[in-house]
């Protein structure tokens, strides 16, 4: 019985195992955690999500990231409605960077409105072009930051 059943086990990848979020194409509606699409993601990176499109009081609302390996954030393109964590967008973030993120719109009340940035190697932060709302911890604009 355990050879028959064998043949029909699979497992992921081996360069996908340490990846936590590649998600794609997702829309999600209000109170979401999560409405990540079309993401890249390497090894051991946080998230790699694109193209997202999530309603208010969703977590997520990134969009057309691209991470590297070990990156905490390498999120693009995303919109969030009111009371989302982060709406950042266009980031590209190099080995061991915090937040490269770029491009985002977020409504009142976010805690991140960035945009634009690009961060080198163990950045913090790169970011720019941001537009925030009322009471955002962030709206920085126009960052470059090297090694």
């Amino acid at each position: 019985m355990s050879e028959r059943d064998s043949s029909t086990v699979k497992t992921a990848p081996a360069d996908n195992q340490l990846t936590a979020d590649g998600n794609g194409g997702g829309i999600s509606g209000p109170m979401n955690a999560d409405g990540n699409g079309g993401g890249i993601s390497g090894p051991m990176n946080a998230d790699g999500n694109g193209g997202g499109i999530s309603g208010p009081m969703n977590a997520d609302g990134n969009g057309g990231g691209i991470s590297g390996p070990m990156n905490a954030d390498g999120n693009g393109g995303g919109i969030s409605g009111p009371m989302n964590a982060d709406g950042n967008g266009g980031g590209i973030s190099g080995p061991m960077n915090a937040d490269g993120n770029g491009g985002g719109i977020s409504g009142p009340m976010n805690a991140d409105g960035n945009g634009g940035g690009i961060s080198g190697p163990m950045n913090a932060d790169g970011n720019g072009g941001g537009i925030s709302g009322p009471m955002n911890a962030d709206g920085n604009g126009g960052g470059i930051s090297g090694p």
